[in-house]
C-alpha cells in the first residue's frame, strides 16, 4: 500500500511539472561577463567566480566580455532584534544588500540598476561568542550566494522579458 501511495505521489509531482530550482542559464549573449565594482579575489567575487561558470558563463576582461556586470553596493547590516532582561542582544537580524546594473562593453546601460536584499535571523549567546562570530560568517557567506543567485536568475529573466522604459524598478 505504502509503495502505491508513493509511485502515486511521484507520478504526480512529475506531471505537474515539478522541479528543483537549481543554477539559472545564462542567455546565449551574456555567456562572456565582466565583473565590476568588486575588488578581485574578494567575497563576492569568489562567489561570482564560482556561480558564472555554473550557469553556463565565463568571466570574461572588459574587452572580451558580451556584457558588464557592475556591483555598485555589497554591505551587510546588522540589528538587534531582542534583548535579555539586563539589556544584552539576544537574537540579530543580518541584511545583506548587493546592487547591479548590466552595462555594454562600451558603457551604455543594458539594464537599469537593482538592489537584491537578503534577511537572515540568528540567536545570539553571550557566553558563546566564538562560535556565533563562526555562525554569523557562515550566515553571510550563505546571504552572498543566494543573493548571487537570484542576481543570475534575475539577468535571464530580465534579458529574456525587457521592461518598457520607465518601468519601476523592484
Amino acid at each position: 500500500m505504502n509503495r502505491i501511495l508513493l509511485l502515486l505521489l511521484a507520478l504526480t509531482l512529475s506531471a505537474c511539472g515539478f522541479h528543483l530550482r537549481g543554477a539559472a542559464a545564462l542567455p546565449p549573449d551574456l555567456r562572456a561577463l565582466a565583473v565590476t565594482g568588486t575588488p578581485e579575489n574578494g567575497p563576492l567575487w569568489r562567489v561570482l567566480r564560482d556561480a558564472i561558470p555554473a550557469a553556463g558563463g565565463t568571466l570574461a576582461g572588459a574587452a572580451n566580455a558580451d556584457a558588464v556586470l557592475v556591483i555598485t553596493a555589497d554591505r551587510f547590516d546588522r540589528r538587534v532584534l531582542s534583548v535579555d532582561s539586563q539589556g544584552r542582544a539576544q537574537e540579530y537580524e543580518l541584511k545583506y544588500t548587493l546592487g547591479y546594473r548590466l552595462d555594454s562593453p562600451d558603457g551604455k546601460p543594458r539594464l537599469d540598476a537593482r538592489n537584491l536584499t537578503v534577511f537572515r535571523q540568528y540567536r545570539f549567546d553571550p557566553d558563546a561568542v566564538l562560535a556565533k562570530g563562526e555562525e554569523e560568517r557562515r550566515l553571510q557567506a550563505e546571504m552572498r550566494r543566494a543573493a548571487v543567485g537570484r542576481l543570475l536568475r534575475q539577468l535571464t529573466l530580465r534579458l529574456s522579458n525587457p521592461e518598457p522604459a520607465g518601468a519601476p524598478a523592484s
